[in-house]
């Protein structure tokens, strides 16, 4: 069964990066294929609704911003929404409204209405306020969520989907920074597929002072929840062959996403999976699978970097992989995150219980050569800030951030409760995780953090069933 769903899910996702490819070549294709993906989607998820969370699933694990085909993330939402409805008219029942979880969404919800209301008032953008908004409505995925998970075979049926993305994601960001590690040898090449990745908003490719080429797509996320999946595995003395690749690919994976905030994220989680390997008596045995897998990931790097092509590689020196990234006030996105921490606190200041609501903008001074090219003086003004608990405090106020803040920890707390079970410890962790990596990059307000959020509290339902 799951290698049935991992392979098939490896061709289609191959498939939809070829079409992404395809409709980036050529634009008028596009709505066309969007609304062939949508439909066979939508006809899919009527016959089985596990169909379309699994698409879901599939979609944030390799989407990254959600355009890989036009505005195909909204689109699976509405078309799977609507299909979660149909199940319900069909079995007359909300399975989410037998969930224990169903008052703590109505409250987040009432939050996220008064936001609205609240922009409103305050007379911010239109325009803002509904791009702001737009990630939040990734809560509503709940409903059909849980309609369609039922059962652990089910969960396993998803996980199977999600390292079959996993493997999506190792293979491009191998193949791109071997390609951009290497111009002289693909130069006729480098032009349109640097346009795909960055129009389609799939990828971030950054040319770093020591000659690394930063890969990092937003899904990049998943990876650090497939390290707790495989570190638990491992833990548990379930460990064999696939379970240590998992383990190298995603530190690897990890690593060369050049993400500090990612990179904190890991370590912290790696404590705390120390802890628990210790008192399965695998402290030393995990700790030096970790460390040996990273450093090899390191050595995997420097090779696919420096392999001479026409001449010679990247050139990159091994000691600066890591100094070059952990200097904050050299670096120019370390250092915009400093310059945006005074101005986004006095904004937050200004509304602090009930927030300014959706689409507020805050003007700051940065260095960043995007902004420089719009402003000589570097004032940069946007709606959306890298502070991502700064950012629900200045949006939702103090008071709906708490709440926001609040039903994230009840899940956790309630997968800890549930921790004998895996799956649900993994959900657990990654969902820490999510609260980590949020301190300096969003994910709480956006589809792949919300996404996990919503998985995670399906998990949970299933598994509380056997606890009742």
């Amino acid at each position: 069964m799951w290698h049935k769903w991992y392979g098939s899910a490896l061709v289609i996702m191959v498939v939809s990066m070829a079409l992404s490819w395809l409709s980036y070549v050529w634009p008028d294709t596009q709505i066309w294929i969007l609304m062939s993906i949508l439909a066979i989607v939508f006809v899919a998820s009527c016959y089985r609704l596990l169909f379309g969370v699994a698409v879901v699933i599939a979609e944030l694990v390799i989407g990254s911003q959600g355009h890989m085909i036009g505005q195909l993330r909204l689109g699976l939402f509405l078309a799977v929404f609507l299909a979660g409805i149909i199940w319900i008219i069909r079995e007359r029942r909300i399975a989410f409204l037998y969930t224990r979880y169903w008052k703590w969404y109505l409250a987040l919800s009432c939050v996220l209405a008064l936001a609205v209301l609240t922009a409103w008032w305050y007379g911010n953008s239109l325009t803002y306020l509904f791009l702001d908004l737009n990630g939040y409505l990734f809560v509503a995925m709940i409903i059909p969520f849980t309609q369609a998970l039922r059962t652990e075979t089910d969960l396993k049926k998803l996980l199977a989907v999600f390292w079959a993305g996993l493997t999506i994601l190792l293979i491009e960001t191998m193949v791109i920074l071997f390609v951009f590690s290497h111009p002289a040898a693909f130069q006729y090449y480098l032009p349109e597929l640097y346009r795909w990745l960055r129009d389609f908003r799939l990828a971030e490719i950054t040319a770093q002072d020591n000659n690394f080429t930063r890969i990092f797509f937003q899904s990049h996320l998943y990876v650090l929840f497939g390290f707790i999946a495989a570190s638990l595995q491992f833990i548990t003395k379930q460990s064999h062959r696939l379970t240590l690749l998992a383990l190298g690919a995603t530190l690897l994976l990890l690593f060369v996403s050049y993400s500090r905030s990612f990179w904190v994220s890991t370590i912290v989680v790696v404590v705390i999976l120390t802890v628990l390997a210790y008192r399965q008596k695998m402290f030393w045995k995990y700790l030096g699978s970790v460390l040996l897998s990273a450093a090899i990931g390191s050595v995997i790097v420097l090779g696919i970097i420096n392999i001479p092509l026409f001449g010679s590689g990247a050139g990159v020196d091994a000691s600066s992989l890591l100094t070059d990234r952990t200097d904050v006030t050299t670096d120019v996105g370390g250092g915009s995150r400093l310059a945006l921490l005074p101005p986004l606190t006095l904004a937050a200041l200004q509304h602090p219980l009930l927030g300014s609501g959706f689409g507020t903008t805050v003007s700051y001074a940065t260095k960043d050569p995007r902004a420089l090219e719009q402003n000589s003086d570097g004032m940069y003004t946007t709606y959306a800030f890298e502070w991502g608990y700064l950012d629900l405090w200045l949006k939702l106020g103090l008071v709906g951030a708490l709440v926001y803040i609040s039903i994230v920890v009840a899940i956790l707390l309630r997968l800890w409760y549930l921790r004998d079970h895996p799956i649900a410890m993994v959900a657990g962790m990654g969902v820490l995780a999510v609260g980590i990596v949020h301190l300096f990059t969003p994910y709480l307000n956006h589809p792949l953090g919300i996404g996990w959020i919503v998985l995670a509290t399906s998990i949970a339902n299933i598994y509380d069933a056997t606890h009742r």
